[in-house]
């Protein structure tokens, strides 16, 4: 009897084995869900616009402080991902610096033409005053 006992607690059973499977997937699957729409929500918005609405969210329940280095750990991430945006003003000012270099590097090797150039002619006037001098 013992045995009968034993075979059954030690077999596994179809069924129960279904059940359990598709509760873990329907988990799986509502917790996806959850992130999906998280994600969702942050996506397109600029980078201040996300750092105000996860402090706004998580500010009353851990503290604005705590809410604030939170952020500042998630915003970049976000940002890394492509889901949300630089703020205009900042890509504004990156596009300005990025031409201000291009203009310094510019600026640079025409004054290293021009320098080539005076110095070249600056020799042929010192020679001419050379041979004027020495006939």
């Amino acid at each position: 009897m013992a045995t009968e006992l034993d075979t059954e607690v030690n077999e596994r059973h179809p069924v129960r084995f279904l059940i359990k499977m598709a509760a873990f997937l329907s988990v799986l699957y509502f917790v996806g869900r959850f992130i999906a729409q998280k994600k969702d929500e942050y996506a397109g918005l600029t980078e201040s616009e996300a750092r105000e609405k996860l402090v706004s969210t998580m500010g009353p329940r851990v503290g604005e402080d705590t809410a604030n280095e939170i952020a500042d750990q998630v915003v970049p991430k976000l940002k890394d991902r492509g889901l949300i945006k630089r703020d205009p003003v900042e890509a504004a000012a990156a596009d300005i610096k990025d031409a201000a270099k291009d203009v310094k590097n510019t600026a640079k090797d025409v004054a290293k033409d021009v320098e080539e150039k005076v110095g070249d002619k600056a020799d042929k006037v010192t020679e001419a005053v050379d041979s004027i001098v020495k006939d």
